[in-house]
């Protein structure tokens, strides 16, 4: 009986700690994370730099972030696995494609890339989704690949004259 007092006090003492509504922190801990709604460009190129890892200067971005454990900072009693799917559209100075394409190899181009890339800026205004418009046909990007042990992919499309880069990273 005794044992079972102290698993209700220790469960109602994580509840109220989890529950503190007066916490300084604002603390994002949805698995998803959009630009569609952050209207300033420097914002949401702070917001995917925190994510991601930055090998140039991003001038412009947009992505839909999911990640199965959110991105806040608290504590996690029962985490999910550790899987995730970013999808980006980042403008660069292409004479830095280099850094981003490194360790990369050609790869085929595939249909499916088309329905991931609209995912990211299907919800953006007619406004910014010019941004993100291609001049150039399907046939003067190219796509790029990796595969790492750890069960993670990238898929890298780079539009060579308008400095684009679309990319999705998956984790398993």
């Amino acid at each position: 009986m005794k044992k079972y007092i102290h698993f209700i006090l220790l469960f109602g003492l994580l509840i109220l700690v989890s529950c503190d509504s007066n916490s300084s922190d604002k603390i994002n801990n949805d698995n998803k994370l959009e630009s569609f709604d952050v209207e300033n460009k420097q914002e949401r190129i702070e917001v995917l730099s925190k994510q991601i890892k930055v090998y140039s200067e991003i001038l412009d971005a947009e992505f839909s972030l999911f990640n199965a454990n959110g991105f806040g900072n608290t504590i996690i009693f029962v985490p999910a696995a550790s899987s995730w799917d970013y999808k980006m559209a980042i403008k660069i100075d292409k004479k830095n494609i280099g850094k981003w394409l490194k360790g990369m190899y050609e790869t085929k181009k595939n249909p499916q890339d088309s329905v991931w890339i609209n995912s990211i800026l299907e919800k953006l205004d007619d406004k910014r989704k010019r941004n993100w418009q291609k001049s150039t046909k399907d046939a003067a990007s190219t796509r790029f690949n990796t595969f790492y042990d750890n069960g993670q992919s990238k898929i890298t499309i780079f539009y060579w004259a308008e400095e684009i880069i679309f990319q999705r990273i998956i984790q398993n």
